[in-house]
């Protein structure tokens, strides 16, 4: 299976994708995202909205997602995970 290769790293596009509010267009953020920094305790926001400040100053402090979930066109759901691997997947209701 071949690498994917891209010109940002996820966990940094999914930093800016929660501090600008702006995923890429045909995408949507769910409610779901665990930050973390290397070698430190990890934050989970479940079920939560995370179109808030808290969000953001967490990511201005140098937490970056490890994973977070986003929908695709209103029609797939799933995890994105900092591997830029995709997990939980599920048909949007």
């Amino acid at each position: 299976m071949g690498e994917v290769i891209t010109q940002t790293e996820p966990s940094a596009a999914m930093a800016m994708w929660l501090s600008e509010q702006e995923p890429p267009q045909g995408f949507t953020v769910d409610r779901e995202v665990e930050l973390r920094v290397t070698g430190e305790s990890k934050v989970r926001y479940p079920k939560h909205s995370l179109e808030i400040d808290e969000v953001r100053g967490h990511i201005a402090n140098g937490k970056r997602p490890a994973r977070l979930a986003l929908t695709w066109n209103d029609r797939v759901s799933f995890e994105l995970t900092e591997g830029f691997a995709l997990r939980k997947i599920t048909q949007a209701a």
